[in-house]
C-alpha cells in the first residue's frame, strides 16, 4: 500500500495531523472447478454453461484508495502512527447470490462486482522503516456496499426495495523485521483480513437494521510473506 502525506496540517494549523491519501492494488486467481452442472453469467449479462470437471480460471482485481487525517509519532512509541479518514474499494469475484433462508440461484454463478465506501481506521505499532523487531497493524472499515451481479442488476433489487447492503472489513497483520546489516533487513509478516458485505432491513420509516448473521457474502483472506529489503 502505498501513503503520501500531502497537506503537513500540523505545520499549518498546529492540529497535529497531517491529510494523507493512499491507495493499493492486489490481483488474485481462482479456479471453478464444478461438481455439478452450473450456469455462469459473466457481467455483460453472457451465459456459460458448465459441466463437472470443466474447469474456468477466473483473475480478481482489487482496488482501494482514500484520505484522511494521520499522526506518526518518532518517539519510539509503541503505536507509531494512527489514521483516521474516508476509503473507497472495488474488486470482482465469482460468486452465487446468498443470504440465511434465501437463495435465489442455487447453481448460477455470477462473476459479480463488490464495491464499499465508508470509514476507515488504522493503527501500526513499531512499524518505522527504521525499526527493529515485532511490527503490525489493526485496521477496521465500517461503510455502504454495493454487490452487482450483472451490469445494472444488484443484490439490493434481488432481495427487495426493502433490503440494503453494508460493509464491515477488518485487518491484523503481525511480524518481525531483522537488520543484517546498517541498511539490508528481513521482514516477515503473517495476518488475515474479513471482507463482509451484510444486509440490512428497512422499517416503513426508513429505520435499517443490520445483524450480522444476515451475510450476503464473507471474504476471509490469510497473508504471509518473508523478503529481503533494503533501507535507502
Amino acid at each position: 500500500m502505498a501513503s503520501v502525506p500531502i497537506i503537513p496540517t500540523s505545520k499549518l494549523f498546529g492540529i497535529g495531523f497531517d491529510v494523507e491519501a493512499y491507495g493499493q492494488a492486489e490481483r488474485f486467481t481462482s479456479t471453478l472447478n464444478p461438481k455439478e452442472t452450473l450456469y455462469y453469467h459473466d457481467f455483460e449479462g453472457r451465459t456459460y454453461t458448465l459441466q463437472p470437471g470443466e474447469k474456468r480460471r477466473f483473475e480478481t482485481n482489487f482496488i482501494e484508495f482514500g484520505i484522511g487525517l494521520s499522526k506518526v509519532k518518532t518517539d519510539g512509541s509503541l503505536f507509531n502512527k494512527t489514521f483516521l479518514g474516508i476509503y473507497y474499494q472495488e474488486y470482482q469475484k465469482p460468486y452465487t447470490p446468498q443470504v440465511k433462508d434465501f437463495e435465489a440461484f442455487p447453481n448460477h454463478i455470477f462473476f459479480t462486482k463488490f464495491k464499499s465506501y465508508g470509514v476507515r481506521f488504522l493503527m501500526e505499532f513499531k512499524n518505522r522503516p527504521d525499526q527493529e523487531g515485532l511490527f503490525g497493524k489493526i485496521e477496521a472499515k465500517l461503510g455502504k456496499g454495493k454487490m452487482e451481479l450483472s451490469k445494472g442488476f444488484t443484490m439490493s433489487q434481488l432481495l427487495g426495495e426493502d433490503k440494503d447492503i453494508w460493509f464491515l472489513g477488518g485487518e491484523f497483520i503481525g511480524g518481525y523485521k531483522k537488520f543484517i546489516s546498517s541498511k539490508l533487513f528481513i521482514r516477515a509478516f503473517a495476518g488475515a483480513e474479513m471482507r463482509s458485505f451484510i444486509v440490512g432491513y428497512k422499517d416503513p420509516d426508513g429505520t435499517t437494521h443490520v445483524n450480522s448473521d444476515n451475510e450476503a457474502n464473507n471474504d476471509f483472506i490469510l497473508k504471509g510473506g518473508i523478503f529481503l529489503g533494503y533501507l535507502f
